[in-house]
């Protein structure tokens, strides 16, 4: 290693003098850029030796899985917060208290796949009434979603 970085050391300090002497010009760019190649050969000449000797190989390369925990977490969390968010969107659109239940997909798009809402009976007057506002809200959760929407 100690000779490795030696060599390298010396062909900086040789392409260092080579670029001082050189006069400016075609010949002289020419002369510089030959002179970056060598550092390059310099540098590399290891790697290039250890790798036809078969000395580095790379590894087999492994199947990698996927961390389902993780996406269940994400899944929850995305669930909580669209259940708070939709309890709210409520409260203030439709003047209801809610029990919002969101249910995500573990996979990486976590898409929604249901939404159960259990009105509670304060604010609505009347059966009719909570008909109509059930109908309602399943219409606008459904299509602000994009998902199912169970109502109750």
């Amino acid at each position: 290693m100690r000779a490795y970085l030696l060599s390298i050391a010396g062909a900086i300090l040789v392409a260092a003098i080579i670029t001082i002497l050189i006069p400016g010009g075609r010949m002289g760019k020419f002369i510089k850029g030959l002179t970056g190649l060598f550092l390059l050969a310099v540098i590399l000449a290891p790697f290039i030796r250890g790798v036809s000797a078969g000395e580095f190989t790379f590894p087999e390369s492994e199947a990698v899985s996927e961390d389902d925990g993780y996406y269940e977490r994400c899944a929850r969390m995305l669930s909580e917060r669209d259940e708070a968010e939709l309890s709210d969107y409520l409260a203030e659109t439709y003047g209801v208290r809610a029990a919002v239940d969101v249910l995500r997909s573990s996979k990486p798009a976590f898409d929604r796949m249901k939404i159960t809402i259990k009105l509670s009976p304060e604010g609505i007057n009347g059966e009719e009434e909570r008909i109509h506002m059930v109908a309602c809200i399943r219409e606008d959760v459904e299509t602000r979603c994009g998902c199912k929407a169970e109502v109750s």
